[in-house]
């Protein structure tokens, strides 16, 4: 295969990038569990899965997510949730892959890469790049052109999985053109609005009910969470690339070092710390803003720290003005409740918004019914609404897409409603500027060039779809006996 490829053509491009990924990765820098014994994690279709073979799939997946964001996951949150799950599907359709007696050939992998944009110059193959990575970066790191071929393999099977899976959707054209007409033309609608009062005098509050309030909202009315971290530290010279390596390979051996044999967080991390002669802060915080000149990077490593749970307890190695650092998060303190009595007044003014909004929304119900009742009986709206002393405003030429892309939160809030209207539609009762509104698209104009968003809005609809399957696909495999204890435990 690699004479395939250096038969192709042309010079230079990102492979600094791609080579930190691929360290990142296998130098374990990044791995929600970062070493495994060999006991089973899982099950598919009903067969053992070791540990060994989730994390082949993890790092691959950790590798595709930075590809795709530039960045690696960040631990204890939503995209290490996802890489995770990631790394499980994979599993799954390589799985399915073998049953469909799937196959790639060493011609398709090499044919793959010569389009990889790593590899890509000008839009053609450069093989300075690929030599220089296969040559240099690759055993830099202790992996072997075999691994990252076999990532690629995997790639295009699962890619044939995907394709077989999803074989058969079909996309309306109406439905295109429908969503095409609604993102990039006009709509003009009506925006009827019925004012919530919080002051009315008709608003009763007694003691019990703002108690009953109190209790029911009372994770709002608690002081700050204290939190507690140990901090690791690295210290480098800025201005010599060695020295800022070297603090870089100290801090990843040692993140290394926290994760015993099982998997699990070392529990003693000043002690190890102590034992390579690592020093060593504690830092103990109400809020992940707090600065003290006589601590540097104060603040960048409480942000860091309030990322971590007691789950995720310890960051990947972080660079900050002069250091490298790695975070234990300690304990958090139970928040306190703030006596009653300190927020009796800001219990009031939530008790009177929460009231008056509740009355709106009973009475706008009420007229929505009366309105729709009238309009189907030949009435004009604008007088509808003038007999029942609502506000009504006229809005023309609100193009959807645009306001979503807005800083407006108003205009998103309005372009996701009319999003599920039709024209000659009412929508349901929602809370707008200290009111109950209610939406009645009036017409739509399409836009002057239809062509021009034709393929983008089909793959976006054609994408959907098949996430759809795929989505009842995983659920199958689910029920049907294959699952993972890493991901259910977590």
């Amino acid at each position: 295969m690699i004479t395939l490829l250096r038969n192709a053509s042309k010079p230079i491009l990102w492979i600094i990038i791609l080579a930190v990924a691929v360290a990142f990765i296998f130098w374990g820098d990044f791995t929600p569990v970062k070493r495994f014994s060999t006991t089973q994690v899982g099950t598919v279709d009903g067969v053992g899965l070791d540990a060994k073979q989730y994390q082949s799939s993890l790092r691959e997946s950790t590798l595709n997510f930075f590809l795709i964001e530039g960045k690696m996951p960040t631990p204890g949150t939503e995209e290490e949730k996802t890489v995770r799950e990631s790394a499980w599907h994979r599993i799954l359709y390589l799985n399915e892959a073998k049953k469909l007696q799937a196959h790639v050939s060493k011609a398709e992998v090499a044919k793959y890469l010569l389009r990889f944009p790593p590899f890509v110059k000008e839009g053609n193959f450069d093989p300075v790049a690929f030599e220089h990575f296969r040559r240099f970066v690759l055993p830099s790191i202790g992996i072997g052109y075999s691994d990252f071929e076999k990532m690629m393999r995997n790639h295009l099977l699962i890619n044939q999985v995907i394709s077989t899976l999803t074989t058969g959707i079909n996309i309306d054209q109406y439905k295109v053109d429908q969503q095409i007409t609604k993102e990039f033309g006009k709509t003009n609608f009506f925006l009827i609005t019925l004012s919530t009062d919080p002051n009315s005098a008709d608003i009763e509050i007694t003691e019990e009910k703002l108690r009953q309030l109190y209790e029911t909202r009372l994770n709002e009315f608690k002081e700050p969470e204290k939190r507690t971290f140990l901090v690791a530290e690295f210290p480098f010279d800025a201005n010599s690339a060695d020295s800022v390596e070297n603090a870089h390979s100290k801090a990843v051996n040692f993140s290394i070092s926290l994760v015993d044999e099982n998997g699990k967080p070392v529990e003693d991390f000043e002690s190890l710390a102590k034992q390579n002669n690592i020093s060593v802060r504690k830092l103990t915080s109400l809020t992940e803003d707090a600065t003290d000149e006589t601590v540097p990077d104060l603040s960048f490593l409480l942000k860091e720290g309030f990322k971590l749970t007691k789950e995720f307890c310890d960051s990947n190695p972080v660079r900050g003005t002069s250091a490298f650092y790695v975070i234990r998060f300690v304990s958090a303190e139970e928040r306190k409740p703030i006596p009653f009595e300190q927020v009796r007044t800001l219990l009031e003014q939530k008790y009177r918004h929460q009231e008056a909004l509740s009355r709106g929304f009973t009475q706008a119900r009420q007229l929505r019914e009366q309105i729709l009742s009238e309009l189907q009986s030949g009435g004009d709206l604008s007088q509808i609404v003038t007999s029942k002393n609502l506000s009504l405003e006229q809005i023309n030429d609100f193009v959807l897409h645009q306001a979503i892309q807005s800083d407006n939160p108003e205009h998103i809030q309005l372009a996701s409603i009319l999003y599920s209207l039709q024209v000659r539609e009412l929508s349901q009762p929602f809370p707008l500027r200290d009111a109950v509104a209610l939406l009645y698209i009036d017409s739509q104009i399409e836009p002057p060039d239809k062509h021009l968003y034709q393929e983008a809005v089909f793959q976006r609809l054609y994408r959907q779809a098949q996430n759809m399957l795929l989505t009842e696909w995983l659920a199958h495999c689910h029920r049907s006996g294959s699952q993972i204890y890493i991901l259910d435990q977590n």
